[in-house]
């Protein structure tokens, strides 16, 4: 099994055994932080999360820029070292005064920004820890299969820990995570060490990939923009994303605690069921026809989905109808990305899967903002049900504007399978 010949090497088992602890905890207090953010500000809670996932879009590319001038091995430390700190500062406050949103609101962004830091150092030193390119293959399989399961299992245990358990619980063990996984990669720091930089040559180099990064957008938005089955998939991506996220980021929570009573462990057990059909999109994924037709007909089921939702008459449905639009959101995802990798050159192929992300990101971050709006007029059953018809709409549309180009796109994308 891959897992047990990637652990088979000490030091990606400690590094594996970390970052494990830490994506749970992670995981455990983005939980109770969703839920304490609709609880005391409603559609409110949109604008935060919409501002963090904009923090991370501004600053990824800077994250990446000091993860290769510094010590990644230093950096690494204590970059888990700076967010237990700021967890443990936020554990302590909550316990002396209670919940401050000010407060609350600060540490989420500097943990995001620290987030932006410590993920590109992490994948940058992968290969070096790996050592080959087949354990580095497997060695990024352990890790991504390992955050899956974490967003899977977390939202039914988080669901039931929030009724017995405070708050500041979540956050405490969050902060024990980054505490650990900070351990860990200290007990690893030797191979985590940076080639030696050049300090002389630094200011032209920073010059160099400022331009080569205005470049390469560039690049990618020509070569997506001459692809007009691709491209249009762009748009809808991010405009169903735009939807997605104020239905489900926050309009779930917000549906829960009204239709349900504040049934935190319901809540976590549809988010629970949602993460599971991540992973089973991830099989579906493999098909190797009529990926356009998949695409498409995945967001039909994605919007669908939360129609049910709001139409559900028990927990039950309600957990049913989110497992079903999860394998259809994501499956869409993986389908756009196989299409990006049968379309276009392989030279080409890291800036226009950076362009997906990005436009991806965009339309979370313009989501959950604008929830704030849209909730404050609507109520959260009629929200995500308006949600779910745009889904489905451009869904729907798609499958009519581009039937003709399916033929010619799928004899393609078979002659390079």
């Amino acid at each position: 099994m891959i897992f047990v010949r990637t652990l088979k090497k000490p030091v990606l088992a400690l590094l594996w055994s970390g970052q494990t602890l830490s994506a749970f905890g992670s995981q455990f207090s983005g939980m109770a932080l969703l839920w304490l953010t609709t609880q005391k500000l409603g559609g409110v809670a949109g604008f935060i999360f919409g501002i963090t996932t904009l923090v991370a879009l501004l600053f990824g590319p800077l994250g990446g820029i000091i993860a290769d001038r510094v010590d990644r091995g230093k950096l690494l430390i204590w970059t888990d070292i700076a967010r237990a700190l700021l967890l443990g500062i936020l554990v302590i406050m909550t316990v002396l005064t209670g919940v401050q949103i000010g407060l609350l609101v600060c540490v989420v962004l500097a943990i995001e920004l620290l987030g932006t830091i410590f993920d590109p150092a992490l994948t940058a030193s992968l290969p070096m820890l790996a050592g080959d390119t087949k354990t580095l293959y497997e060695t990024n399989w352990v890790m991504e299969t390992t955050k899956r399961l974490a967003r899977t299992i977390c939202p039914a245990i988080s669901g039931v820990i929030l009724a017995v358990l405070p708050f500041f619980a979540f956050f405490s063990l969050d902060a024990l995570s980054f505490v650990v996984s900070a351990g860990s990669l200290l007990l690893i720091w030797k191979r985590l060490l940076s080639p030696p930089q050049v300090h002389e040559e630094q200011p032209p180099k920073k010059q160099a990939f400022f331009l080569d990064l205005w470049r390469d957008i560039a690049t990618g938005y020509t070569l997506a923009r001459k692809n007009t089955v691709f491209f249009w998939s762009l748009i809808v991506l991010g405009i169903t994303n735009i939807a997605w996220s104020a239905a489900y980021m926050i309009g779930l929570p917000l549906w829960v605690q009204h239709t349900f009573h504040e049934n935190a462990a319901l809540w976590g057990m549809i988010a629970s069921a949602y993460g599971l059909g991540n992973i089973c999109s991830v099989f579906l994924g493999v098909l190797k026809k009529r990926l356009l037709l998949l695409m498409y007909l995945g967001k039909i089921l994605q919007g669908a989905s939360f129609l049910l939702l709001v139409l559900a008459g028990t927990g039950y449905m309600a957990v049913g109808s989110m497992f079903l639009g999860a394998i259809g959101g994501s499956l869409a995802e993986l389908i756009l990305v196989m299409l990006l990798q049968t379309q276009f050159p392989s030279e080409h192929l890291g800036k226009l899967y950076s362009l997906q992300r990005t436009i991806s990101n965009v339309g979370i971050s313009l989501g959950s903002m604008g929830a704030s709006l849209l909730y404050a007029h609507l109520s959260p059953a009629a929200g995500i049900a308006l949600c779910g018809v745009v889904i489905m709409l451009f869904g729907g549309s798609s499958l009519f504007l581009l039937a003709p180009r399916f033929q010619e796109r799928e004899i393609q994308a078979a002659s390079v399978l």
